[in-house]
């Protein structure tokens, strides 16, 4: 006897391999869902698209336009047949089998996802890693580290505004 529910696989991380992965199992579920037992392929990720990280730094230095390095959650979601789930996660709940989600705020704090529950039979941990400093003395004072399309953008703007205070000041910009 078949289960009516079909099997909840929830991929926390949108990454090159959380990505590649939700893509690859509901296409496979697409092109055999006939033969085998139903499943449902979720992607949960605070951002909204997935930009390839090696690109990160094009997009701090403002030689690329960051609508040309993202792939959007929704339209691939849409294109491929998983579902995309914006959130963060605050908690996991292992017995109970869910992930406790935090709400999403918009511009001015505004609630556009309250917090949630997110049930799985299967959870996927994809969720990256972050740049290593090797414990160089001075890196955390004086170095910034580029891991998110965010961080990547609060260096653009910092890189223009100190060169707009170089330019006007006459100053020498230094960057190493």
């Amino acid at each position: 006897m078949m289960n009516s529910q079909p099997h909840r696989i929830v991929i926390a991380g949108g990454g090159v391999a959380g990505l590649d992965l939700a893509s690859s199992l509901a296409r496979r579920w697409q092109l055999h869902r006939r033969e085998s037992a139903a499943f449902s392929v979720t992607l949960l990720d605070r951002s909204y698209s997935h930009v390839w990280k090696p690109m990160l730094h094009t997009i701090a230095a403002g030689t690329r336009d960051v609508s040309q390095q993202q792939t959007s959650y929704v339209a691939h979601a849409s294109l491929t047949g998983f579902q995309y789930q914006p959130g963060e996660i605050l908690g996991l709940d292992r017995r109970a089998r869910k992930l406790h989600l935090g709400a999403l705020l918009g511009q001015g704090g505004r609630v556009l996802i309250p917090p949630t529950d997110l049930p799985y039979d299967t959870l996927i941990l994809a969720i990256g890693s972050q740049a290593q400093d090797f414990g160089t003395p001075g890196v955390d004072q004086h170095c910034w580290k580029i891991d998110s399309l965010e961080e990547a953008d609060q260096f653009n703007l910092e890189l223009r505004n100190t060169m707009l205070e170089c330019l006007t000041h006459d100053f020498a910009l230094n960057i190493a």
